[in-house]
C-alpha cells in the first residue's frame, strides 16, 4: 500500500481546517488599496469597489477578486494576502474579475470576466456573482456590480458593526439602513 496518500490526506485536512478557522482575517487583505491608472491624475476622485472572500459553509468558499482595472494589474496568485477592496479612479472603467465558488473538490470558476462600469466619485460598489447555466446547459457564473452608498456611509457602517466580517457581501439596505 502506498503510504503517501494518507499523509497527503492529513496535510490537506489540516490546511483546510486552518483555513476555516481564519477564513476571513488571515488569507485576504480587506484594507482598500488605491489603484493608480496610467494617464490619471492623482487629484481625481475615487470610488470604493468591494470584492468578496468568505466561507458560506464548511469548506464552501465565495471569492470574487478584481484582477485588473483597465490595464492596471491588481492581483497576483503569488501574493501572500491578496487585496479584495480597491479605491478606483472614478469614470468609465473595465474591470477583469475572477470568480471562484465552491471548494477544493468542486469549484465553479469563471475565466477572468470583464465588467464595464461607470464609477462615480465617493460611492461604494459591491461585486456580486451567482452560479448560472447558459442556454446550452453549460454551468458558469453571472457577475454584476451594485452601488451601495457613499464611502462615509460605509466607514460609519464599519464603526457601528465591529462584528461584521469583511469580505462578506453587503446590500444597500444593510449598509445604509435604507430599503
Amino acid at each position: 500500500m502506498n503510504n503517501k496518500n494518507p499523509i497527503r490526506f492529513c496535510l490537506t485536512l489540516t490546511l483546510l481546517l486552518a483555513g476555516c478557522v481564519a477564513a476571513t482575517s488571515i488569507q485576504f487583505d480587506y484594507q482598500p488599496r488605491e489603484i493608480r491608472l496610467q494617464g490619471e491624475g492623482a487629484a481625481s476622485g475615487h470610488a470604493l469597489v468591494l470584492g468578496q472572500a468568505y466561507l458560506q459553509g464548511y469548506g464552501d468558499w465565495v471569492q470574487i477578486i478584481i484582477t485588473s482595472v483597465d490595464e492596471a494589474k491588481t492581483f497576483s496568485q503569488t501574493q501572500l494576502r491578496p487585496t479584495i477592496n480597491f479605491l478606483v479612479p472614478a469614470g468609465k472603467r473595465s474591470m477583469n474579475v475572477r470568480v471562484l465558488l465552491g471548494n477544493e473538490m468542486k469549484w465553479k470558476e469563471s475565466a477572468d470576466s470583464q465588467v464595464a462600469v461607470e464609477l462615480q466619485e465617493g460611492l461604494v460598489y459591491q461585486l456580486k456573482a451567482r452560479e448560472a447555466t447558459d442556454i446550452r446547459g453549460i454551468e458558469g457564473v453571472d457577475l454584476w456590480v451594485e452601488q451601495l452608498g457613499t464611502i462615509p456611509e460605509y466607514e460609519y457602517f464599519l464603526k457601528q458593526n465591529p462584528d461584521y466580517k469583511q469580505g462578506q457581501p453587503l446590500t444597500r439596505g444593510e449598509m445604509t439602513g435604507l430599503p
